[in-house]
């Protein structure tokens, strides 16, 4: 099973959020702090004709966005924000960093809604899937069950 997605391949849109996670201190002190994002991932898209997603099956995974040696991050999600409508990636640059020199980029994540939610600074991206792949009708979330 293909179990993680190069940034260049993913689609975001309706990905909704779970939750995050930072990685240890011990990776902060060496500059190589890590943000996960805990989110249900649409692996496929359907042929839905307009709005409507009426016997519709969407392939959906538990994943983690996992984003690499971060720096600067803002996080402002609100209650309407939680689907992702895309991620950009833009203006690759060397940051100096507490411990390290490295090639960062700026990612910006927007909600559905046109809010920026989350922009941070880090040096790759990808998502990895985490959980069974399962075919829902009707809907693009999973269950707390269905999550594990």
């Amino acid at each position: 099973m293909l179990n993680k997605i190069v940034f260049e391949n993913a689609v975001f849109h309706d990905c909704y959020i779970h939750g995050f996670n930072f990685k240890s201190v011990e990776e902060l002190y060496l500059g190589q702090e890590e943000l996960l994002i805990d989110i249900d991932y649409i692996l496929n898209w359907p042929n839905c004709i307009g709005d409507h997603v009426q016997d519709n099956y969407f392939n959906i995974s538990r994943a983690l966005l996992n984003f690499k040696n971060i720096e600067n991050v803002k996080i402002r999600i609100t209650e309407n924000a939680r689907f992702i409508d895309r991620i950009e990636k833009t203006s690759s640059a060397v940051l100096a960093s507490t411990s390290t020199e490295s090639i960062k980029s700026k990612w910006v994540i927007y909600s559905y809604t046109g809010e920026v939610i989350i922009e941070l600074d880090a040096s790759d991206m990808f998502v990895e899937l985490i959980g069974e792949i399962h075919a829902i009708k009707n809907r693009q979330f999973l269950t707390s069950k269905e999550r594990g």
